[in-house]
């Protein structure tokens, strides 16, 4: 018996759903026998055409639609392994992501056009594909596209068909290097927890660049349900593709459903409520009551699910249902509305339910100091550690182990189980902030802002955010000959658009550096010189007067810098979104 292939299903879909729609994507309409013959023909031309070997890695990096799916496949049923990479990385990060995993091909849409021929030209030999859109030397992805009657499927060494990458231990991305077989069983758990099946119209709201988005995209695969692909996310948009496909499941992160609700309350829509939608899973962190009150409001015929899961370990590690409203009673009021969870008695320990295991593997909580024999716990603090047959191999390049003697995975967070099996969770072992669904490392901030000439100590702390869950806050301690510009003048040439804003920032930021003054905007261009992604640039700033308050081991209390930023930020009338903070990188 040859081992699992995420191509296995192929087959199923282009008899079951030979003739019905099964991918909308930007006006086009493709049944399960067009998708089945693209996705084939698409591997046998990379063998065929571009010589792809088995092991052969493809990175990629678009919005989300059909094609961009139809490479996820394609690819490891040709052998290679297929690397999604953020779109919203910046050039340096993608750069060093693609180091790592040394790509034959990278596959761009438009918008990561420009994206893709600067990394080329640092790296000549990798080959450039462009994928609905026109790169000057670049052969089209459709190009690729070789007629077959009978492809044989293909496997990468070690099975693995996936490389999906995370920020790791130290905010650089690490590449979890994922196997056929755990996509098979992480599919199947959705497909059993979440319910998905053959009916089901799935919207694509979230990232395909992304562990969740790629999962579900396979379990929708398997059960041949309908695609709708949405290239970004946008709540207007997400409504309106909800509403002319009848969509019945999304997967989301609250700060896409703090948006979509905020949307539907307003008075464009004046409180529409949308009965299509029959299931919702949220992932990337706890919703809110008031979030969550709203969701089970606007979206009245759906179950409201959520998700504890990572990139090693494929996604989903726990589910739990929140609201189920064929389990509410007639006329229940919202006001009333709680989540559907155990109420806890018999300990004090806190943190928010994450549910129980998935059927296909184990979650344990280990508090005894002894690593080489970790045992579970109940009612006590500790590690969470996982093992099962959906985590990955390996990360990519990396020569330890990630596993323990015994299989497990340190999940890198702290928590208890209860009584039930329901795992709580207090928090991280190490400093991430949560923003957007984004994971936003401290220590990577802060080492890059001790880059800056006036700075001599940063410290870096999550701000509670109602819409992205968390902010990223940064407290700054101004070298003795530098000074603090609280509130930076503004000229009109800021104002202007493109490249005259670009200079007013550059020509401003280094009339501030000859005169060794600092300010948000300043040290906002910097992190963006730097290569830091836009999302993890702090939108909070703070001087630090004295020293940073630290622990008897000489780390500095995080808790009460979050305090303080906290308190700063209260204290201001105004706060400019880093939204608006709009400077190119090149």
């Amino acid at each position: 018996m040859p081992p699992s292939h995420i191509g296995h299903a192929l087959s199923r879909l282009a008899v079951e759903r030979a003739d019905a729609p099964v991918c909308i994507s930007d006006g086009s309409v493709r049944t399960g026998a067009q998708l089945v013959e693209r996705i084939l023909g698409l591997a046998s031309g990379l063998r065929v055409n571009l010589g792809l070997q088995c092991g052969d890695r493809v990175a990629i990096a678009a919005f989300n639609s059909d094609q961009y799916l139809e490479w996820l496949i394609a690819v490891p049923c040709a052998g290679g392994i297929i690397a999604p990479l953020n779109y919203r990385w910046s050039i340096q990060e993608a750069y060093e992501a693609i180091l790592q995993i040394k790509p034959v091909l990278l596959v761009v849409d438009h918008y990561c056009s420009d994206f893709g021929v600067k990394i080329q030209h640092r790296l000549p030999s990798l080959q450039l594909i462009a994928l609905g859109c026109s790169i000057h030397g670049a052969p089209q992805a459709n190009s690729i596209l070789h007629r077959t009657e009978n492809f044989r499927l293909h496997w990468a060494p070690d099975n693995i068909a996936l490389i999906c990458f995370t920020s790791g231990t130290t905010g650089k991305p690490k590449g979890a290097a994922i196997s056929h077989n755990a996509i098979v069983f992480q599919s199947m758990a959705k497909i059993t927890m979440v319910n998905y099946s053959q009916s089901d119209v799935y919207l694509h709201a979230s990232p395909l660049c992304h562990i969740g988005g790629i999962s579900s995209a396979h379990a929708l695969l398997l059960v041949g349900g309908s695609h709708v692909f949405l290239s970004k996310f946008n709540a207007l948009n997400t409504i309106e593709m909800i509403k002319k496909h009848q969509v019945t499941a999304i997967i989301a992160v609250p700060t896409m459903l703090k948006d979509l609700t905020t949307v539907l309350c307003s008075s464009r829509y004046n409180d529409m409520q949308l009965y299509s939608v029959r299931t919702i899973l949220n992932g990337a962190g706890s919703l809110s009551l008031d979030v969550l009150q709203k969701t089970a409001k606007y979206f009245p015929a759906a179950k409201i699910l959520s998700a504890y899961g990572m990139t090693e370990a494929c996604s989903s590690m726990s589910f739990i249902t929140l609201h189920d409203p064929n389990l509410c009673k007639d006329g229940q009021h919202l006001s009333e509305f709680k989540p559907i969870m155990r109420e806890h008695h018999s300990s004090q320990l806190g943190g928010f339910c994450v549910g129980k295991a998935a059927p296909h593997l184990e979650i344990i909580v280990s508090a005894n100091q002894d690593k080489a024999c970790p045992r579970g716990c109940v009612n006590e603090e500790g590690d969470v550690l996982v093992r099962g047959p959906n985590m990955m191999e390996k990360y990519w390049g990396d020569v330890e182990n990630a596993f323990d003697d015994y299989g497990w995975f340190s999940t890198g967070d702290v928590g208890w189980m209860d009584h039930m099996g329901q795992l709580w969770l207090l928090g991280r072992r190490k400093d991430v902030i949560k923003s957007g669904g984004e994971n936003v490392h401290c220590y990577e901030i802060e080492e890059i802002l001790s880059r800056h000439p006036a700075i001599a100590a940063a410290a870096v702390a999550g701000i509670p955010d109602v819409r992205l869950g968390e902010i990223v806050g940064a407290m700054v301690l101004i070298r003795d000959d530098w000074e603090w510009d609280e509130h930076p003048k503004q000229d009109d040439s800021r104002l202007a658009a493109g490249s005259r804003r670009c200079s007013s920032h550059i020509s401003s930021c280094n009339d501030m550096l000859d005169q060794k003054i600092v300010s948000q905007e300043s040290l906002q261009q910097f992190c963006i010189h730097q290569g830091l992604s836009r999302f993890k640039i702090p939108k909070v700033w703070c001087q630090k007067i004295g020293a940073f308050t630290t622990t008897s081991t000489g780390k500095v209390r995080k808790d009460l810098v979050r305090k303080e930023l906290i308190d700063y930020m209260n204290s201001q009338s105004v706060l400019q979104p880093i939204e608006e903070f709009t400077v190119s990188k090149l």
